[in-house]
């Protein structure tokens, strides 16, 4: 799978996640938002429909936490699921 595609694919599971636990994290939200130039068609709504629910409140933007080196409480849930999901997607 070449660059662009893993890309889309990691777009669209970062969506599917965030809409899933209604939250994002600051420094994902900063990676989506830098990669949405480049972006297609499909992904550029999913990016303006994240932006547009982060800004209404429905998606709560957290912040990591310094001093633990980890994330904010209201993401350890959601970041705990998609570490394991990165982790079995690198096997294939």
């Amino acid at each position: 799978m070449n660059e662009v595609s893993k890309s889309e694919s990691n777009l669209v599971d970062q969506y599917l996640q965030i809409t899933c636990f209604q939250q994002i994290n600051e420094k994902i939200f900063k990676d989506i938002l830098e990669y949405e130039p480049q972006a297609d068609p499909i992904g550029k709504k999913l990016i303006k429909r994240i932006k547009h629910q982060v800004k209404q409140g429905k998606i709560m933007l957290c912040t990591a936490d310094p001093k633990a080196n980890e994330h904010s409480s209201c993401d350890k849930k959601h970041n705990g699921l998609f570490a394991l999901r990165r982790a079995s997607s690198e096997v294939i």
